[in-house]
């Protein structure tokens, strides 16, 4: 349609992956994404759910535990996240198993949100295209990724909570980065208060907002 040579002319899926960072999610208020820390369109489910019961900051912190990740399933959140990216593919020559297992089995996290990969993983997809354009193999076995800057990493870094992180054979961590900056748990969660409250109007979320959630985060409160 656009008078490009086929031949050169690549499908090229987009890299959306939730595996490492279920409780991760948007926000919305007037059909207008909600900002958080740093101006990035990220929050906690959790933190958003609790936000909008009316739940204090130590309320709210106390619900940052295995067991509730358990509780809402966020520690088995793998598979259906493998499903999806699976599913990103389709359409797009480049192979998911070349893709992805590669990156499984670096036993490392390969994105710092559900939406901006590590660097390890665009050099992979890259690798896949330029296979596909002819690039000799010899080149692709070069480690790219160790001297290409992580761009993305310069942004927000989600961490990888207590519960899921164990699911995943990976160290739990409650460390917000955004930019420069570096958040512990309770600094996160003030930022995402008053972010919040800033909005002034009634705030929409697909994952807070759906009736399984609600029900498992309305008996994890009362513990």
């Amino acid at each position: 349609e656009h008078g490009f040579d086929e031949a050169k002319c690549l499908v090229v899926p987009s890299l959306f992956f939730p595996g490492f960072h279920p409780d991760l999610t948007n926000a919305f208020s007037g059909g207008k994404l909600v900002s958080g820390i740093f101006g990035a369109p990220y929050q906690s489910a959790i933190g958003v759910w609790c936000w909008k019961q009316g739940l204090d900051l130590e309320q709210t912190r106390r619900l940052f535990t295995a067991e509730t990740m358990a509780a809402l399933g966020f520690d088995r959140s793998w598979n259906a996240a493998v499903a999806q990216m699976r599913a990103h593919f389709q359409g797009s020559p480049v192979a998911f198993a070349d893709f992805f297992l590669p990156l499984q089995a670096s036993g490392r996290p390969f994105m710092h949100t559900f939406n901006h990969p590590n660097i390890s993983a665009i050099a992979q997809l890259a690798r896949g295209v330029a296979r596909l354009l002819g690039a000799e193999e010899a080149n692709l076995r070069q480690a790219v990724e160790t001297v290409v800057p992580d761009a993305l990493g310069m942004g927000a870094i989600w961490p990888i909570y207590p519960g899921v992180a164990e699911s995943l054979a990976l160290p739990p961590s409650l460390s917000w980065k955004f930019g420069n900056a570096f958040y512990d748990l309770d600094g996160y969660l003030n930022e995402q208060f008053r972010a919040l409250d800033a909005v002034g109007a009634h705030v929409d979320c697909h994952l807070t907002d759906a009736p399984g959630f609600d029900a498992v985060m309305r008996v994890a409160a009362t513990r």
